[in-house]
């Protein structure tokens, strides 16, 4: 979204952007720490439908101009890749943070149990 308001001229949008995002990922992430009996799902449905309605609430009408003058649009394919990327990047320090916490609590290898 950061590169489509570059192309289309709305750079100053870009920091806004980044920031919601990032807030939104944060809120995300507070939400998986709460109790496995409580159901998730509809949080990650509402955050999905929000993320959605602000992308067309900021770069909608652009794009449709955009397009209706006939100008090129990236992949979408690009735009997987990086989120694969993001993925990655986020379960690298999740499982990084929890690998470095049991080894330091001494519960990361097995004992050997008397018999």
């Amino acid at each position: 979204m950061a590169q489509n308001l570059r192309r289309l001229g709305m750079p100053e949008r870009r920091r806004q952007v980044w920031f919601v995002g990032t807030g939104l990922l944060v809120g995300l992430v507070l939400l998986s720490l709460i109790p496995a009996s409580f159901p998730v799902a509809p949080f990650n449905i509402v955050a999905v439908l929000t993320m959605h309605e602000y992308a067309k609430q900021v770069t909608g009408k652009a794009l449709v101009d955009h397009a209706a003058q006939s100008g090129a649009f990236s992949s979408n394919w690009r735009a997987f890749g990086v989120s694969l990327l993001f993925l990655m990047v986020i379960f690298a320090i999740f499982y990084g943070t929890t690998f470095a916490l049991a080894l330091a609590k001494g519960s990361l290898f097995f004992r050997a149990v008397p018999a």
